[in-house]
């Protein structure tokens, strides 16, 4: 059975971070373990690719990834799916639905809005789509059949036939996450390294808050872990393969909720060492464990920030969500002990080494400035060479800090670190000039680095 899984992105803007497909990766191997020599699967981001591929090889199973930014993207694919095998079962999944708020009412209202979609997966997706094609399977691939009995993960669409929605019964949680396959060591992941897609990596699931905006945690349980052996294993690999971008984003709900994420952190600051990647990592951290996230924080030292959220500063809001947050004092003391440690270090100083791409230390800069929502407001590259050259017009600089420039630098190189937001209130550039050393990069110059508020 040919099975097409998607988590699709509208790549028309240009400008957004795009993550590989760990999701339906996932979903993939842990479906191949329990269906083995049933199913043909093949991944997707780019939603072109995957309509072209549809057109071609007529899949017998669409499954997309569902959320609200894609909601719209993802319903047009399920009807060029049907459009081109009317036979061929559409599912979707992801937090629109969970234990929650799965019922009638709800389902209906779904399935009225995306027809094409025959069935949803709700909570957890490994065992659910499992569960789902194992029936489909068992029913000779026949859509009107599956849909006439509830199958437990799922919500199925029989509103056509029957006027009904079926609402299968809870399955078991997966408490050993080792259970699922990797998806990067399996290789699953590998063609997505070809693309600057950002690697993801989950260590843990679950999350203990519950806070009444978010869906993370319903379904799940417990925290539940990935083994330590695991999750070195991941790191290693994706350092080990991925080229096109200096980003890794950390899935966890409450990094450094553990003890043993010191452990990652260090891990993955020893990879930046040995291999340059990642040079920067992006986590949501623990809300209610301070010295724990100083501890994991030194660890990851300057390749990776760390945010205190705060939903709301009102008491009423924070006890209609259910949420508390950490104290001001305790923030600002944290704010001031790292700064303190770290210094004026940055993610893109970080990845100024002998080897690295040019670039990859553009990208890694504009990767992280549109994550902050300043995409469309970077105007030039990263930095430019220091030389006989500078002030050239029309210079081709070896030691351009550019996206095209795939020069590595070596050392005594000089370049200037300058990122610009050019903003409509205004612009915001810093510039510093470093050269490259045998092991990183010195700093020559000593500008502050405040914003000072003129009257």
């Amino acid at each position: 059975m040919k099975v097409f899984l998607g988590d699709l992105v509208h790549d028309w803007e240009k400008v957004s971070l795009w993550t590989i497909p760990l999701n339906v990766g996932y979903i993939a191997a842990f479906a191949q373990k329990a269906l083995p020599g049933e199913l043909e699967v093949s991944l997707f981001k780019r939603p072109e690719i995957m309509i072209d591929a549809i057109k071609a090889e007529m899949p017998d199973v669409v499954g997309l990834a569902h959320y609200v930014w894609n909601a719209n993207l993802n319903a047009l694919v399920f009807a060029i799916a049907k459009k081109h095998n009317p036979r061929v079962l559409a599912v979707g999944g992801g937090p629109i639905f969970t234990s929650a708020n799965t019922n009638e009412e709800h389902g209906r209202r779904f399935f009225a809005a995306v027809p094409d979609c025959d069935a949803y997966v709700i909570n957890q997706g490994e065992r659910g789509m499992a569960e789902l094609l194992r029936r489909f399977v068992a029913r000779g691939g026949d859509v009107e059949r599956l849909a006439a009995e509830a199958v437990p993960g799922s919500l199925l669409n029989d509103l056509k036939r029957a006027d009904q929605v079926r609402i299968g019964g809870s399955l078991d949680i997966i408490r050993d996450l080792d259970e699922i396959p990797s998806p990067y060591l399996s290789g699953l992941m590998d063609p997505f390294f070809e693309e600057p897609f950002v690697p993801i990596l989950e260590t843990n699931r679950s999350c203990p808050y519950r806070c009444t905006f978010c869906a993370w945690g319903i379904g799940t349980g417990k925290l539940a872990t990935f083994s330590d052996d695991r999750v070195f294993a991941e790191v290693d690999y994706i350092s080990e393969h991925c080229t096109e971008s200096m980003n890794l984003f950390i899935a966890d709900a409450n990094f450094s909720i553990l003890d043993r994420d010191a452990d990652i952190a260090k891990r993955l600051r020893e990879s930046h060492a040995a291999r340059g990647y990642p040079g920067h990592v992006s986590a949501q951290w623990n809300k209610t464990r301070p010295d724990r996230v100083l501890r994991v924080a030194r660890e990851l030292g300057a390749i990776s920030e760390v945010g205190a959220s705060m939903q709301s500063l009102k008491p009423e809001v924070l006890a209609a969500i259910k949420r508390r947050n950490l104290p001001i004092d305790v923030v600002a003391d944290m704010i001031a002990k790292l700064n303190e440690e770290v210094g004026r270090e940055d993610a893109a100083i970080a990845a100024f080494r002998p080897g690295a791409r040019m670039s990859d230390i553009d990208r890694l800069t504009r990767d992280m400035l549109t994550a902050r929502g300043y995409g469309d407001c970077l105007r030039h590259g990263t930095g430019h060479a220091h030389g006989i050259m500078i002030g050239a017009a029309s210079r081709e600089e070896l030691a351009e800090l550019r996206i095209y420039n795939d020069n590595v630098l070596a050392p005594n190189m000089i370049t200037s670190i300058e990122p610009g937001v050019f903003a409509d209130c205004g612009t915001f550039r810093h510039s510093d000039v470093f050269i490259c050393t045998e092991d990183g990069a010195r700093w020559l110059t000593e500008f502050p680095r405040d914003i000072a508020y003129g009257a």
